[in-house]
This record gives structure tokens, sequence and C-alpha cells, in this order.
């Protein structure tokens, strides 16, 4: 291409340099043979200039330059296009309109140059030259999403895998410049996250194209988030395009139930039956389409409560006791959802799961004062030495006083009752629920006073809350003689032997003691007896000190007493003491060890029932099966039987080894059950084994041999989706899943058929088409579920009916045609062709339609689309032949090509069936020559990028044309072409392997009319490139070799395939631990190494399995498989012992069939390669010692006492294999000491039991600072013990037992190892731990084995008062019905402390703020429940919501300071909640109007419906509807006289919103005066009591000349009428009524809506009489400044009256005056026209001279300056429209005090400075007028006069003033309305 260019510029250039040297040459032969004109040449002409698009209009972007031979002046020009203008004198080329290069990307214009000559004689010369010029492109247009009506709305389901794709992005950008597009996601306030979940992955960026993928980067969760919205951005660099994308989730089943309400509820234990404890919520926790949920109780304590599934009601079913149940229950629930019957059946356990949520719900029990605290023992005895100090609690009084109430109830105090509590105290005085009370003596008591040796003491334990129940006790002490000497054994240790066998009764022995003290106190009270572990196996003679052995239960059924199975010997103490009591006397203490004998006494027993499940093809047990028994008799020998045998011949068992043996070789699958018995000669016990034998998986399905014979069909193509056309059936004779079948189609449905997985049903999925496919062989496969699945397929045949006819398409699709514009009404411009031959179809019998179809798009000459242009439509008509007919008469000018789309269809088609082409008509007058291009070829590499391109044609139009498209005739699934540019761009896979070569022809189209196209073949040859992995044909093998395999030896073959042409396959390993241990050919066998010879070792690997990689290379590309190789374990390995001599220590006497050492071998094989046995072979010449054979444990074969030492010689072998090496074997020596024993272990004394407890305070915060310095610690207990074994065997020492270890020191605790004492070293916390559970450990010191005890010490921590009461739930709602009942219960509050017993008491106490301190005398709490009355009966029209705060305290005291609080105690104290009191309203109140009264009024020519008033009743009830009607309306007439009730009447009320109104009735009848109604209004509620009210409204009836118009600058919506009255009343003193309001119409009738009339009427408040409009102004112009304040905010324009009348040109009267005297007027009028008549004459005979005078003055006044002469006919400019006065003069309509009237008057008075009117006569009266300096007439004729009033008198002086109002302006203004009337600089006078 770039050949060609260059090539084209030589061309050029060669062509300019010729044209240059001719015209030089001519030039010169006419110089010098003639003078002809020589035409100019450019120099510099623009052929190819480029121009950037956007280039501003104006801009210049070229000069054009040319050369004149004879140097004359030149003109240029340019032609061809619009877009450019040149100045034809200096040639400069501007831009003239906008240049897009996405439009047109080449301009082709001719430039000219002409001379000019100018001598009149020669022509000028015109040059012309055709120029191309390029447009370059500028980024200037931004990304353009495709698809983006997808964005608006996507839905996913919520479990959609994280990595899938949501949607595709595709953005394209008409510009080739700018940068690469990008997308950005920007998330919304609604989601933010979005942009996270989702993520956006780019395939393909381009400055062009950016296409993509949005994917799912998270988990969805529909219960956090159902929706996501955000934007995408696509961006170019400078330009931005955006979108909005919202995604729904659509929720799934996945999330099980959740509980939503309390987890806790509580009731009195007192209760009824069917009390309700609580509500337990819970919802499904899936939103979307949430299930119904269940509930159900799975624990049931003491089965007091039912759960009603739906409701979650938990009511009781039982009286409840809190002392037998306890305070608190927990209660496991499970909340169940139920599937909805359209949901598929749900099987797997993970679904089960799913359903179900199991909570645990606590249910506390309130206590009530239903126990009296309960002593442990009615009566006490106890005894106390002579002496005992003073202060001493009484020993063993073992005194425990129970109340098992709860809180309050169980506080009660303790007495001693009686004399007696001044020798006796008891502590404590006062307890609560439980306490062992100590009781102390107050004195020294001697036993020698018989009044002092016995004592009876009555105690009393008495409630100290309501009702006070008491129970009491009696405690006798009784004072003993003291001792000081204890008896003394001969021998220090004694040891008797006795058989188990011996029988109760039997005398084993006796042993007894000496004391020297007498009588009682010496030998004569000496009392034997017998302690320790097992002492009650045995019986003592207390005073002869005989020993014999106990009776015992087991004695009676035929047992024996005494078993040495289960105790071989009993480690007692012997005790004797000179008194029997417990404290207070001496004793002595020796060792006693009672050595039981052993004999068969035990039978045998069985530890269990065995259960074993094995396959069907079993053999052998693995691993093997011992139904084995246990004897505690070691000298027993068992011997074993199957009793029912006979039934189960297909097992066996071995009679002395117990071993489980199969008979048979195949074991039928199923379960099998029977008895094994063991026997030791004597005693017989059997157990019960299960043997359940398992189907495996080794049939395969069969079809039936129905279904093969049914496999060839044949199905309509107008089969409907969704019919079953085959049945397919097959049979697995295998059990449970490996009998189940699915069914499955392979191959050949092409998504025509889908099969039902379960019943083998194949049905139709998809419309069928004999024309698209007419046969169909279908591959089935039946597969059972087995692992693994066995398969059977079968071949099916489907051949498709034919039904319809097919359908012949458009074809081509795209066709042209070229009509002329004078084409006649009628002629066939062309016919529309199908492939109906191609097909081999008759046309005749197809039926077809053919019809013009939207779109229809059609452009003119300029290329551009035409709009709205319906005409075209009628131009052309088609028939069903596909003729295309002109119809109407073409214009070319207007339409150039028009796109017809086409649709052809027919009947007898399959229905909805259609095809579509298109129809280019070109109407032309004549294009001669198509565009010319070249065939080419090219080569390229395969698999190019879709997108990329590989060539841009080159095409010409011979007459200078444009080139109008480029398209791909064929081939357009590889390749696509830009229709503009002409570039070749990959549109589908290139792949050298399936297709080497393509050829496609390129339809080039020029801009002609008619438009002619030429074809170019173009044939694209790829190069092949390596781009195919090699495959495995199996991507895993399996192998196996033995461990000792040889070199070379053979493993296994892999075989790999490449598609790519030539390439040769290699294989190699991949490195890993055992790749060389194998090698591999090129044949892909595997082989044994050299190297692998060593390193097959399979006891030295951990896992019998090697995997390898195996990588198949074709120089380029790799594949890869993997290949797993099962090492086989041989028995090559000798065993060895883990050590040559092994060396024990054991002491005397050892008992038969003691184990004393295990010795280990290891076979070096598998276990089960290898079957060792152990063997003494030396060393054991006594037969002291046996071997156990299998596990190697050396045991004493008899009982032995003896001491001594022995060296035993062990060997082991293990058993030949075939495989095996013979003789394997080894040894190794075992040296056994026997030393004497250490025979007693220590015994505690503290703690004395096995499980004790110790008390240990709670640390309070003194403490716990102790404690944070690290040095602190306390001492809480002490431990005792006694070891009767001396020296260090008897010497003990105290640990803890932490594990399996001895410890001195725990996290909290330490003990002192020789002493016993244990410290406490860090602080405890109750509430953390309430107690702490150590094993105390006494160990010995015995040498070589030393002995211990263990016991459980509780140390068990009592609680002190360290925590505040908390409440759970911060703020409570509350609500109560407004007038209920002092005391009324309203709700109850509830605070938790984590203390108990007292110290977890909790009070309740109402406290205040600022804000709420008097609130809470209208509610109370109860200080011990928290349960809130009302204290006063409460009214919600008072207050309708209460806010309360609560404080949880400790005690039943609060200090002053508590009771109030800040806000900012509420936040930060969890001991304080909130109570939001809602007071519901009742019906209590009435509807109340406001007023009693109302005024209003409305004009006599109102139509119907006008309203006159409003109604809006007062209730201060909040629910109670209510109904206005009219009670009554009379008329009032002008006399104060009662017109009577009007019927019909005249107004009505609307009944629901108030409204009053005039009814049809005309109120012009009723006008006059003042005429007025009374309406009576009744307003009543709708619902029960019927409240009701009524109001008088006064309605006055007025006619237009009793009102005054109010024009306010504001229009009607904004007006603020009340303000407006009120205004009004404040200034006039009089009631304003208000008749209407409307929008402004000014002098020329047009309608101002910014400004508003108001009519209104004034009414005299006492006398109820209309005031006159003239009074009405006269009372304005006195409030004239406050009105005009800026604090009315009422923008008052002017104030006129509605119509004129006489009033307005009669006298004024100013605060109220009367008029005078009518008969004194009449009288004065007489006289006055008396004298007129005589002035008159006079009068005739002076005008006549003055004529002259008065004319000049006239013509002054009405001098061509003034716009209105003072006419006293005139009318009034300015007036509003229909209201102007018709007569009267100018002074009468001025004659009024009112500034606002003469402003709006004035304001039409342009530049008019004086408006005036001069009396002929002056009222001296008044005032005097003086210094009237004279009239002068100013430059513009305007009149102007300067008065100056002096010595005025007031207005109230006057009764009345002249008409005459002059208003003067010294200076002129230019707008009247910011006119200051009677300000600072105007004068008014009288004149």
């Amino acid at each position: 291409m770039k050949e060609i260019k260059l090539w084209k510029w030589r061309q050029f250039a060669a062509s300019n340099t010729l044209r240059f040297l001719v015209t030089i040459f001519i030039h010169g032969i006419l110089i010098t043979g003639c003078h002809a004109n020589l035409p100019p040449y450019f120099t510099d002409d623009m052929n190819n200039h480029v121009i950037p698009e956007n280039t501003p209009v104006g801009t210049a972007v070229y000069t054009l330059k040319a050369v004149d031979p004879e140097a004359l002046g030149l003109r240029y020009g340019i032609m061809g296009t619009d877009k450019l203008t040149v100045d034809d004198r200096t040639g400069i080329i501007t831009v003239a309109k906008p240049i897009d290069r996405e439009t047109t990307d080449r301009l082709k214009v001719t430039v000219t140059v002409e001379d000019i000559v100018g001598d009149g004689k020669s022509e000028n010369n015109i040059v012309t030259l055709p120029v191309s010029i390029t447009i370059s492109d500028q980024n200037d247009n931004a990304p353009i999403w495709q698809n983006q009506s997808s964005f608006e709305s996507l839905e996913i389901v919520e479990d959609t895998r994280v990595g899938n794709k949501i949607l595709s992005l595709d953005v394209s950008d008409p510009d080739l410049t700018g940068m690469a597009l990008s997308v950005n996601c920007t998330a919304s306030l609604q989601s933010p996250e979005a942009c996270d979940v989702f993520h956006i992955d780019v395939k393909e960026a381009t400055a062009g194209v950016l296409r993509g993928e949005m994917r799912l980067a998270k988990k969805l969760d529909y219960n956090k988030r159902s929706m996501y919205q955000f934007v995408l951005s696509a961006s170019d660099g400078e330009h931005n395009s955006k979108v909005g994308v919202l995604i729904r989730i659509k929720d799934v089943q996945n999330t099980p139930p959740l509980f939503t309400g309390a987890m806790a509820g509580r009731v009195m234990e007192d209760s009824p039956v069917g009390t309700l404890v609580m509500v337990i919520q819970a919802r499904d926790g899936d939103l979307g389409k949430p299930r119904e949920v269940r509930l159900s109780l799975l624990s049931n304590p003491g089965d007091a409560f039912q759960l009603d599934g739906k409701t979650g009601h938990l009511t009781t079913t039982r009286p409840i006791d809190r002392e037998v149940l306890g305070s608190v229950l927990m209660l496991q629930v499970k909340a169940q959802e139920i599937p909805s019957a359209d949901e598929q059946s749900i099987t797997s356990q993970a679904d089960i799961d799913l359903l179900q949520t199991v909570a645990n719900m606590t249910v506390l029990i309130d206590d009530v004062n239903d126990y009296a605290p309960k002593f442990n023992s009615k009566e006490y005895t106890t005894e106390l030495s002579e002496n005992t100090p003073i202060g001493t609690p009484l020993p063993e009084l073992d005194m425990t006083i129970t109340d098992e109430d709860t809180g309050t109830f169980a506080d009660f105090t303790l007495k001693i009752d009686g004399p007696l509590s001044e020798l006796f105290d008891i502590q404590p005085k006062f307890a609560t629920g439980h306490v062992r009370p100590v009781i102390r003596v107050k004195k020294a008591f001697d036993y020698e006073n018989p009044n002092e040796r016995k004592f009876l003491l009555l105690i009393v334990a008495q409630n100290t809350d309501e009702p006070e129940l008491f129970s009491t006790a009696t405690v006798i002490v009784s004072t003993v003689d003291e001792n000081d000497n204890k008896p003394m054994f001969d021998r220090d240790v004694y040891s008797i032997m006795v058989p188990e066998s011996a029988k109760p009764g039997t005398k084993i022995g006796q042993i007894t003691a000496e004391d020297p003290d007498s009588n009682e106190f010496g030998k004569e009270g000496l009392v034997y007896q017998v302690v320790g572990t097992g002492y009650k196996k045995f019986r003592v003679n207390n005073h002869t000190g005989e020993i014999f052995v106990a009776d015992c239960e087991a004695f009676k059924k035929g047992e024996n007493c005494l078993d040495h199975e289960t105790q071989k010997s009993y480690d007692l103490l012997y005790m004797a003491s000179d008194m029997l009591k417990a404290e207070g006397y001496l004793r002595s203490i020796v060792p006693l060890q009672v050595v039981v004998g052993d004999s068969n006494d035990n039978a045998p027993y069985f530890e269990q029932e065995y259960h074993r499940v094995i396959p069907e093809d079993t053999l052998v047990f693995e691993p093997r099966l011992f139904i084995m028994a246990k004897d505690e008799d070691k000298t027993a020998a068992l011997t074993y039987k199957i009793i029912n045998g006979s039934s189960i011949p297909n097992f066996k068992i071995d009679e002395n080894t117990a071993e489980l043996l199969v008979r048979s070789e195949r074991l039928p699958p199923g379960n099998y059950s029977f008895i094994v018995e063991a026997s030791d000669g004597v005693f017989e016990t059997d157990t019960k084994v299960r043997i359940t034998v398992t189907d495996i998986n080794n049939h395969h399905p069969a079809f039936t041999e129905q279904t093969l014979s049914r496999r060839i069909l044949t199905v309509p193509e107008d089969t409907e989706v969704g019919s079953v056309v085959l049945q397919l059936k097959a049979v697995d004779h295998d059990l449970n899943d490996n009998g189940v079948i699915r069914y499955v189609i392979d191959k050949g449905a092409y998504g025509y058929f889908e099969i039902a997985e379960e019943t083998g049903e194949l049905v139709l999925a998809k419309e069928l088409d004999d024309n698209v496919v007419s046969h169909f062989d279908l591959l089935i496969t039946a597969q059972d579920l087995g692992q693994p699945s066995m398969r059977t397929s079968t071949s099916v045949q489907i051949n498709v009916g034919d039904v319809y006819v097919q359908l012949p398409k458009i074809w081509p699709v795209m066709q042209r045609a070229q009509v002329s514009e004078s084409a006649e009404i009628g002629e066939v411009a062309t016919v529309i062709t199908t492939n109906v031959d191609d097909l081999n179809l008759s046309v005749e019998n197809l039926d077809l339609r053919f019809q013009f179809v939207e779109p229809v798009e059609a452009r003119n000459l300029d290329n551009k689309v035409i709009h709205n242009f319906t005409a075209m439509h009628n131009w052309f008509q088609i028939d069903n032949e596909g003729k295309v007919i002109v119809g109407d008469a073409l214009m070319r000018e207007l339409v150039t090509t028009i796109n017809f789309t086409v649709m052809v269809t027919s009947d007898k088609a399959r229905p909805g069936v259609s095809h579509f082409g298109t129809l280019l008509l070109t109407i032309f007058e004549v294009n001669d020559f198509p565009p010319k291009v070249e065939d080419l070829e090219i080569e390229t590499f395969e698999e190019l990028a879709p997108g990329m391109g590989i060539l841009t044609m080159e095409a010409e139009d011979p007459e200078g044309g444009q080139i109008s498209n480029y398209f791909i005739e064929h081939g357009s699934e590889y390749f696509s072409i830009d229709n503009k540019t002409g570039e070749i761009k990959v549109a589908g896979r290139l792949d050298f392997e399936d297709k080497p070569i393509y050829n496609f022809t390129v339809v080039v189209a020029d801009s002609g009319v008619p438009q002619l196209s030429s074809t170019a073949t173009i044939m694209v040859s790829l190069l092949n490139i390596n781009d195919n992995d090699p495959t495995f044909n199996q991507t895993e093998y399996e192998a196996s070799i033995p461990e000792n395999a040889q070199e070379g030896t053979y493993v296994t073959t892999v075989f790999a395939t490449d598609p790519d042409i030539e390439d040769v396959i290699t294989y190699e390993l991949e490195p890993n631990e055992y790749s060389s241990a194998f090698t591999i050919n090129r044949l892909g066998e595997i082989k044994v190494s050299k190297e692998g010879v060593g390193m097959l070792d399979r006891e030295g690997m951990a896992n019998p399995q090697i995997t390898l990689r195996v990588k198949a290379n074709d120089t380029e590309r790799s594949g890869y498989t993997t290949v797993r190789i099962t090492i086989l374990d041989v028995n090559d390995n000798w065993p060895r012992f883990e050590q040559k001599s092994y060396q024990i220590t054991v002491h005397a006497p050892l008992t038969a069939m003691q184990d004393i050492i295990k010795v280990t071998a290891n076979g070096g094989d598998l276990e089960e390669t290898d079957d060792m046995n152990y063997k003494i072979i030396s060393g054991n010449d006594e037969g002291i010692f046996e071997i156990d054979r299998s596990s190697g444990i050396v045991r004493a074969s008899q009982a032995f006492e003896k001491s001594g030492e022995f060296r035993l010689v062990i060997e082991i072998t293990d058993k030949e294999e075939i495989n095996a090496v013979p003789d394997h074997y080894d040894q190794a020596g075992v040296l056994i000491q026997i030393l004497p024993g250490n025979f007693r272990k220590p015994e505690f004394l503290f703690p004395n039991k096995v499980n004790s407890t110790l008390v240990a305070l709670e640390s309070d915060l003194a403490e716990i600072g102790k404690f944070s310095n690290g040095d602190y610690s306390k001492v809480i207990g002490q431990l005792s013990a006694f070891d009767p074994d001396e020296g260090e065997a008897g010497k003990i020492q105290f640990y803890i037992k932490n594990g399996e270890n001895f410890v001195t020191e725990t996290d909290y605790f330490r003990i002192e190892t020789d002493s016993g004492t244990i410290h406490q070293i860090r602080p405890l916390d109750r509430e953390e731990m309430n107690k702490y559970d150590l094993v105390v450990v006494a160990k010995d010191g015995g040498v070589p084995v030393s002995t211990q005890s263990q016991h459980v010490l509780t140390i068990q921590i009592e609680d002190i008062d360290d925590h505040k009461p908390v409440f759970q739930k911060k703020h409570y709602n509350f609500s109560v019905k407004e007038n209920s009942l002092e005391n009324t219960f309203i709700g109850q509050v509830k605070a938790l402390d984590q203390d108990e017993g007292k110290n977890a008491q909790i009070f309740y106490f109402l406290v205040s703020d600022e804000t709420n301190r008097l609130l809470n005398d209208d509610f109370r709490v109860d200080i011990k429940t928290g349960m809130i009355h009302t204290n006063a009966v409460l009214d919600r029209e008072r207050i309708e919501h209460y806010l309360l705060y609560v404080r949880a305290s400790p005690s039943p005291i609060i200090s002053k300071s508590l009771e109030t609080m800040s806000p900012g105690d509420y936040k930060d104290n969890p001991s304080v909640a909130t109570i939001n009191v809602t007071v519901l309203d009742e019906n209590d109140n009435g509807p109340r109007f406001p007023e009693k009264q109302y005024y209003a009024a409305i004009n006599s020519d109102a139509e119907p419906g006008r309203e006159i008033l409003t109604f809006d009743s007062v209730d201060f009830d909040s629910t109670s509807p209510v109904q206005y009607s009219l009670l009554g309306a009379n008329l009032i007439l002008d006399d104060f006289k009662s017109g009577g009730s009007v019927v019909p009447s005249p107004f009505r009320v609307d009944p629901n919103s108030g409204r009053l109104t005039i009814s049809a009735t005309a109120m012009r009848q009723y006008a006059g005066g003042n005429n007025r109604f009374q309406v009576k209004v009744g307003v009543r509620e709708t619902i029960p009591p019927y409240h009701s009210d009524s109001t008088l409204v006064h309605v006055w009836v007025v006619e237009d000349t009793q009102e005054t118009v109010l024009t306010l600058k504001q229009p009607p919506k904004e007006m603020v009428t009340e303000q407006l009255v009120e205004t009004l009343r404040n200034i006039t003193g009089k009631m304003i009524l208000v008749t209407k309001i409307t929008p402004h119409v000014t002098e020329d009738s047009t309608v101002n809506k910014d400004w508003s009339d108001v009519y209104v009427t004034a009414v005299d408040k006492q006398s109820f009489q209309t005031v006159a409009v003239s009074q009405f102004l006269q009372a304005l112009d006195l409030g004239y400044d406050r009105l005009r304040g800026e604090e009315t905010q009422i923008l008052l324009h002017s104030a006129v009256p509605a119509v004129p009348t006489a009033e307005t040109s009669g006298e004024y009267y100013f605060n109220g005056r009367e008029t005078f005297d009518t008969a004194f007027a009449g009288l004065v009028a007489l006289i006055a026209l008396l004298c007129m008549g005589l002035a008159a004459i006079l009068a005739v005979c002076c005008c006549l001279n003055k004529m002259t005078a008065d004319s000049e003055k006239s013509s002054n006044l009405h001098g061509p300056g003034m716009k209105y002469p003072l006419n006293p006919n005139g009318s009034i400019p300015g007036t509003p429209l229909g209201i102007r006065h018709q007569q009267g003069d100018m002074i009468e309509d001025l004659a009024t005090d009112n500034p606002l009237w003469i402003d709006h008057k004035m304001k039409t008075y342009e530049e008019q400075e004086l408006t005036m009117q001069v009396a002929s006569e002056l009222d001296n009266s008044n005032g005097s007028i003086e210094d009237v300096d004279g009239l002068e007439e100013l430059e513009d004729g305007l009149l102007t006069m300067s008065v100056v009033e002096k010595n005025m008198p007031a207005r109230q002086q006057s009764p009345q003033f002249s008409h005459a109002y002059a208003t003067l302006h010294p200076h002129p203004t230019d707008s009247y309305d910011n006119l200051n009337i009677l300000g600072e600089d105007t004068v008014a006078v009288h004149l």
C-alpha cells in the first residue's frame, strides 16, 4: 500500500514538473513570437493537506499560491464543498462550516486560479485543479455504551458462584484518537460496596472499542443487600459516558430460621395452669420469600410447659413449684421451616439442617413466700468439754437452716429463745436462703456443777417478710469430763489374710490395746473401731477387738461379700479410743491391712454387643474380629461358641481365640444376627453379634426388551414442545443406590430433546423443523448411582415427519435496484428474488406474500436521513410476486435513496416464521462507471484476535466520486470490513488446522446514481503456528508394582496426541520426590529406573501411592497428565526390638496375671504383612513369668511373694509368607527386679471426704488492690493427712493435680507442699467463677514406689455486693388509656444483678431530671418488683406523652443525690432506664368552635356555591370524627327587625369540610341597607357519646357601593387574609369583612396575577351597620403611616371605592362627627339661591368684559404640556376598569384625605408635575394662604405653582374642608411608584 501511494506521488510530481517545463517552453516561444496571455499555475495547491476536525469556523487553514507568467492579478476559488471558503484575492482558505471526520474523512474539491487581464481584449485564463484534503481525527466523541437497556434491570440468584459472569460490557468510540477506553465503577449511597462485589474484567481495550465482562467477586447475601445500584463510566481520557446498573438479588433458601424475640420468660411459681410464660418468636432467615416457621420443644424440664408451634405461646401445663424445679429452667426450642408444596423435596442432610435452628430459652420462676425456714434436724445433740474457752463454737452441731424461697422471701432472723440466750450466742442473727449458724458459749462451764452438765436450747428461725413463717429446733448441750491418756497398741502395723469366699460373721482376727487410765477413761471404757476405704466390709466388736466379716446384701443374693477381683486388699486404720465420742477423747490408730485371697467366683462378661459392616465379597474380616469376653478371675479359661450357629451357616468362631471367621466364599447381602456364648467352666455369659453384609455394585443396568424394540420412531415436526416421544426403562439387580438408575443423553440431541433423569421419559425440548434437522441419532445411557457407577448405552433413531413447507429466504438478503427519477407509475422497478430454486421448491405451491415493513429509511442528496416524510411511502408498492412497482411520481431532489425492509411470509409455512431482507432503491439520473478495485492475496498468521486489522482496501471512482461503502459478500463469518474505510478485520476464529485458505468477495459501491459497484476477490492464506497443546488420552493413569521391583520393571504406558501438523511429541517426568525412580521413553512407557530400586521402600513411605506428573512436549507447547503408582508391600524386613535390653523393678507380692513389662519389636514391614510372635526362650526356669505372643506383655503367671532378680531372653519372629525371607527373628534381654513394697498410702484427715468444700470470700476492691502489687497472698485453709508407714514412706507432701501433673500453684491458688497450707494468690470474682474444684494429692516418699491419695476440694466463693444492677433493656414503651382508675398497672421494668443472694436484691425508684420533675407525681413504681402503676387519673388532653426515668439500686434506701440526674447520667449509667408512657385517647371531649360568633359578608351578585367561610372545629380528642350541619338561617332587616327563618335556606354547609357556601337561592333579593343573616351552624360527633356544639354566623348581604377595593402587591395565593383584616381593624376600629379576592385587573384590561384586588366591607362593631366607603377611606388616611409601616408586612398599593357614589362628592367628617341639621341646611340654601340670582345678573356683564382674558388663561391651563386637561367632564386615569367616574369634576373625585387613592390616580399622569383645580371661591375660615409667588411656565410647557402653608389649623378643628386639593412636587420624577405623597418634600393646602 505504501508503494502504491509512493508511486502515485512520484507520478503526480512528474506530471507537475513536466507541466512546468512545457509552460516555460511555450511561454518562451510566445514571448519571442507573440504576446498571447499565458495561464497561471499553482505553486501551493493544498493537495493532500490535513485539516483537524472540529477546526473552528473562520479559522485559516491554508493559503493557495499561484504564479502568473505575465504577473497579472489573480483570483482564487474553490468548488465541490461548502465546508471551506477562499478569499479570492489572498488565497487564504478558511473553515466555513463545522467539519466532522466521523461524517466524512476526506474532502475532494477543485481549486481554481484565474488571471485578471483587464485589457478588454483577451479572456481571463481559469486553471482548475482537483485536490484531496484529509480530515484528521480529534477526540471529540464520548464513548457509546451498547445495549444500555440490559443494564437497567438485572436479576441474579443469591447463590450465584463467585467468578460467574453477570453481564457483558461493550463500549465503542467513533474516534480513532484518544486513550484506550477504560471503565470505572462508582457505587451509590444505597449500596456503597457494590464495586467490590462486582468486578470488571476487561478482555479488550483500544481507542475505539472495549469489550469486557462484569463478574461476581464476592458471595451474595440477600438478607444483607437485596439490590445493588452503581454507575459504570467509560472514558477515553477526555470524555466520559455513564450508564446506570441495577442488579436485583433473588433470594434462595439458604439460611436457617432466626429467633427474633426475647429469649427469656418469667412466671410466678403459683401461677394457674395455662399461664402464658412468654411468646417465642422466630422467622425464616431468608427474607425474599420466607417460609412458615413452626416451633417445638426439644427439652421440657418436669413436663411443666407446652408450646404452641404456630403462635409461639409457651404456657404452663401444671402448677409450678420453684423449690422443686429450680428458679432458672433451660428449655431447648427448635424452629422448623415448613417448605411450601411447590418446592422440591428436601432429602440431603445439609438441606435438612438449613430448615431448623435450635436455641435455649430461659424461664425464670419468680418466688412466693410459701416455705418457712427449715432446720436440717428437729433436735441437735452436742457435747462440750468442761473448761471450754469463751467464744468456742459448739462442736459437731452440723446445723443448717434453709429457706427455699428467693429474694426477700428468703430473709429470716435467728435467735435463742429464753434465758439461755445469756449463756449461749448464735451467729448470724440475720440470714438469707441458707445458713450454717454457729452457737458459741458465753462462759466457761464446770462439769462438777450439776447445773452446768446439760442445757436445752430452743432455736427460732423466723421470716422477715409477710407472712412471717417460722420454725424451731432444740439443741441439747452436754458437758463432758476431760481425759488425758490415750490407748497403746503392742505393734505398729497389723496384717490379716482372709479368703474372698469367707461368709459374713467369720472371725478373721482380734486386736486389743492397753490404757493406763482407770474406769471408763481406762481399759474398761476402750472402744475399738476400724475406718478407711472399705471398712464396711468388716465388723469390729467395740469392746473385745474381735474382727469379723460384715453382713452384706450380696451374700443374700448368693454372692461373696469380698471380691478379690474387685479389691485385692483393704488398707484400713484400726482405732482404739477411751470414750466413744466424736471429740474430746484420746485415741490411738494403727494401720491394718486385710488381704483378700482369690477364687473362681466371678462370671465372665462381655463389655459390648458387636456389630460389623462388610461387603458381600468379604472372605476375611479386616481388621480381624474377636468376640472376646472378660473374667475378673485371672485363673479362669474361657471358651466360645455360637449358640444358634446351625441357623447361621455363613460364620464360625474359634472356641479358644474367640475370632469370628467367614465360612462361605460369597455372602449374600443382608443383616445377620446371632448369639456368642463364653464360659469359664462354671459361669456362662453371651452377647449379640450383628453382621451387615452390604451390596457392591456388580451389575450393569439393562434396558428392557420393550425399550429396545421401540428405538426407531418418527416424530411429526408440529409436535408440541414438552411432549413425551418415548419412554425408556432399564433395570439393575443391585441394591440401594447401586440399583438406582439415572438416564442421560450422551449425544445426538442438539438441544431438541431432553430426558427425565429419573423416569426415562424422552421429551421434546425445542420445536422440530424437517428443513433444519430431519433425523436424530441419540445415544442414551442408563447409569446407576453406585461407586464406581455402571453404565449401559443404547441408540434411539428419530425421524422428523414433514408437515410444513419450507419458507424460502430473500436472497441475497441485501438487494439493490435503481430507478430513474422519470419512471412511469406502474413501472416495475425490480423484483425481489429468493432462494426458491436452490431449495428445489415450486413457487406456485408456496403462496408467498411480500410486503414492506418498518424500518424504512430515506436519504437526500447530502446523504442525510429524512424524517417525517410520509409521502415517499406511496412511491413504491410490492405485490405477492415480489415485484416492486412505482406508485407515484418520484422527486430525486427530495429523496435519492430509500432503504426498504422486505418481509416474506406464507400461510403454508410454520406459523410465525418469516424472513426479512433489505432493498436499497436508488433514484438516479445516470452513473456510468463502477469503482475500480483489485483482487488481492495476502498471508497472515492463524489465531489472530477478533477485531485485528489485516488489510485496507484501496478503491477509486473513475468519475471522481466518493466510495459509498464496502461490504463482504461471502465469508463474513470470518472477516468483517469497515463500510467507510474499507479496513478488513478478523471476525471469527482463523484456525490453520481447520481451514488454511479463505476466499471471500468484497463489494465496493460508489455514491453515484444509479449506484454502481465492483467486486474484488480476497484470498487469505494462513501461516501455521503451534497453537495446540498435546492431549493425553487419559487425564489420570493408575498402576501398581511391588516394593522390591527391579530396574526395568514395566509400570504403565501413557499416550498423547497433537492436532498441529508435523509436531513430534516427546515425554518427560516432572521432577518430584520420586520422579528419579522411574524413566519414560519416547513411546510413553514408564519403567523402574536404577535409582528406583533403592528408593521404592514401602516401609519408608508415609503414603503408599506415588504421584508422577508426565509432560508431553511438541517443542513449544505442553500437555500434562497424572500417573498414580501404588507400591505394594512384601515381607522383606527382619523384626527388630526397639531395645536390646529391658529393665524393670516391681514390688512384691506379685499377683497372678499381673502385667509387669511390655517389650516392643518392629517387624519392619506393614502390619498386614508382618505376623509377629513373642516367646521366652530362657531365664524362666521356675515358670514365674509368661509373655503374650501377640502384644509382648510379660506377666506373672502365678502369685509370687518373694523378692529377687530374674533375667529373661525374649525372641521375636514373623510369619513366613510366600514373598517373605525365611527365618526372620531377633532377641532381647529383660531384667526383672522384685523389691519389697510400700504397703500403705496416705489418708486425708482434711478434707475427710472424697468431695469436700472450703468457703472463701469474694475479693473486694481493697483486696484487689493488694493483689495488684504482686506480693500479697491470703491463707484460706490447710490440708491434713497421715501415713502409718515409717521413714520416707510415711513422709507426706501435698500437691494440686493439674491434668496428669502435680503442681504447687494454679492460676488462683498455691499450696505449701510440707504443711498443706492453701494460699489465695489472685483476686476472686464470684460472678466470673463461683467455685473452683481442686484435686488435692497427698503423696508419700516411698522408694522406689510412692503412693498417693486424691480428694476433690471445692473452694466455694461466697458472694459480696460488688455489682450494680443493670437494665438489659434501656428503653421501655408502655401505654395506658386516659381516665383509667388510679393504681392501674401499665408495665414492668426488670434489671439484673450479677451478685447472688441478698447481694442480688434490686430496688426500683423513679428519678427525675429538670424536665420531668412534676411528671413523676402521676406514676409510682413498686420498689421490689419494678411494676409501674398510675398514681392519678390521667388526662391525654393535659399530657399525652410521659418520659420517666427508673433507677435500679441494690439498696432499699436511695440518697437525695440519686433522686435527680442529668442527661449525661442516663446515657452512661446502665442502672437507669427510660420509660415512654403514651396516654391513649378516649372520646371524653366534645368538638368546640373556636369562636361563638363569626362575621362575614357576601356580595349580592355572588354566584351560587361561593364560599363564605370554612369552619374548623377543635376537638381535644384525637379520634373523634365530626359532621357539620345548618341549624337555621334568620334574616335581620335594616331596622333590626327579624325577617324570620328563610326557607329554603340560602345557605348550605358541607358536613365533612365545614365549608359554608351560598345555595342556589339568589342573594339579590336580600340586598339593600344593612340586611344580614344570622346563620346557626352545628357540629356533632359521629361516634358515641355524640358530643356537639354550635356557633352563630352574621352574614351581611352587601352591594358594590358598600365595598372598597384594596390593591395589594401580592398574588392571591400568598395573601394572608387574617393579617390584612387584623391590620385594618386596628387602624379603623371597625369590623373588616372580605367578600372577594381576585387577581388585579389593570386599566388596559390585562390581568396582573402578581397583584391582588381585595374587596372589603367595614361594619361598625356597636351598631352592626355597614360603614360608608368614604368613612372607611378617611379612617385609612388617618392610619396611613401605620399602614405603610414595615411591621405590617402588607404591600398595599391603593384603596378606591368599588363603584362611585354620591358620597364621594359629599361632605366628609372625621372622628364620627354628625352632619348639620337638614332644616338648617335648607334655609341656608334658599338664601344662597336668592343671592346667587342677583349676582348672576352682575356676573353676565363682567364676563363679557373679561372673555378675552379668560380665553388666554384657559389656553394656558390646557396647554400642550398637559396630558389630561382639567376638564370636569373628563374621567380620571388610573381608576380600576369598569368603575371610572362618568360625571363630576376632578375635585370631586379627589375630595378625600386618602393619599393611597391620590397616589394611585397620580401614577397615570406621566411627567405631569401639577394636578390641581382651584375653586372660584376660597373658604377663608379653614385657613389662609399667603405669599403666593405666582405661576411660572416651564420650558416644557408645564405649569408649576409654589404654595406655602402658614398657620394651618389642625384637621380636627375644622368641621369640613373644601374640595380643593393640591399636591405639589418641587422636583420632576420619572416614576410615581416611589413618590412619597405628603412627604417632607410635599406641601398640601386647602383652598
